[in-house]
């Protein structure tokens, strides 16, 4: 389902958490413009990644798309 999902932030009402490591939580979310289809989320700590890392962790999981996100905590 390449390119099917939104890449926008809002476009997801995140839920519980379903698992977690060092630098991610992954969560169940809804992905509100798919009429609120169930998806998982994982959510990485750039921060505490290396750039190959990121990418390797993104080959590994098939993901195909990201939502890049910025906060100043």
């Amino acid at each position: 389902r390449k390119g099917e999902f939104p890449i926008r932030a809002e476009d997801y009402e995140l839920m519980e958490p379903i698992g977690d490591g060092a630098t991610a939580v992954v969560r169940r979310a809804r992905c509100l413009p798919l009429g609120g289809e169930v998806v998982a989320v994982k959510i990485m700590n750039l921060s505490l990644r290396s750039e190959a890392d990121v990418v390797r962790t993104c080959l590994l999981h098939s993901i195909y798309q990201t939502i890049p996100l910025r906060t100043n905590v």
